[in-house]
């Protein structure tokens, strides 16, 4: 339960993000105006991979040997991917101040 909640709050809070069409000055602009929306997605996806990952634990307790090591391999990658995930989003959010934005997208891209 709390997984599925702090997941919803995770989307809801970040609303529409850029589209993959835009570009680097649009994105940079996009990450300026929803800074406060990106820093509760990042939080909520922080707060949630150790429950999932628990969650996940448990679940592969349940299987018989050869499914759960597809599982756990599954899950594992889940987990990491969640983690880099929110890392990057967490990149764009928490770029020094004194940056401009050409110099904070050439660093993170």
């Amino acid at each position: 339960m709390t997984v599925a909640f702090l997941g919803g709050v995770a989307l809801i809070a970040l609303g529409a993000p850029p589209g993959a069409s835009e570009t680097g000055a649009q994105v940079v602009t996009w990450f300026s105006e929803h800074r406060n929306s990106v820093r509760l997605f990042v939080w909520a996806l922080t707060v949630v991979t150790p429950p999932i990952a628990l969650v996940f634990a448990f679940l592969c307790r349940l299987l018989p040997a050869p499914h759960r090591d597809v599982f756990l391999i599954g899950a594992v990658t889940f987990v990491v991917t969640t983690a880099v995930y929110a890392w990057t989003w967490a990149g764009w959010h928490c770029t020094p101040i004194g940056w401009s934005r050409q110099r904070r997208a050439r660093y993170l891209m």
